[in-house]
């Protein structure tokens, strides 16, 4: 049986969210700085760790070297969500299924779904979403790069 309830809010973020809970604990240190980018992340899922990394750096403590390999999945996450919805907008909601003889619903439609909650999921743990960013003490200072996907819907 796993542990029960929320994970515990980092020692370093406590400290920027200016909380008393700081006292006392030990957290293992962290190391402070920019992660290095893995050689593995090109195209557009380095644009999204440049962007990401660009905007952290206006919080100190927000990213540590040690980061790297959950920035990059969750910037992977985003260009793969990206890519998709690119392909769905060119395919559209409904494809032909010979076998059915009918439209059905493009499978893409589930592949974007996982991919965005996927990187909806990575991007929380660095202070994406608006409850990450309050606990953070960064409201509004630091957000998830932007999908951009209103350009590959109809509408």
């Amino acid at each position: 049986m796993g542990l029960r309830g929320p994970q515990p809010t980092p020692t370093d973020l406590l400290k920027l969210s200016g909380s008393r809970e700081v006292n006392g604990r030990n957290d293992a240190p962290s190391l402070p700085g920019v992660p290095e980018k893995p050689e593995w992340l090109t195209g557009r899922g380095a644009e999204v760790w440049a962007n990401y990394v660009g905007m952290a750096g206006q919080l100190p403590g927000l990213l540590a070297r040690t980061d790297g390999n959950a920035l990059a999945a969750a910037c992977c996450a985003t260009a793969m969500a990206e890519r998709v919805a690119r392909e769905l907008n060119e395919q559209g909601l409904m494809v032909p299924d010979e076998k059915a003889g009918r439209e059905v619903a493009n499978p893409l439609a589930r592949t974007l779904r996982e991919w965005l909650e996927t990187s909806c999921r990575l991007w929380a743990k660095f202070g994406a979403t608006p409850a990450d960013r309050v606990r953070t003490g960064s409201a509004g200072a630091v957000g998830a790069p932007k999908l951009g996907l209103a350009k590959f819907t109809r509408g």
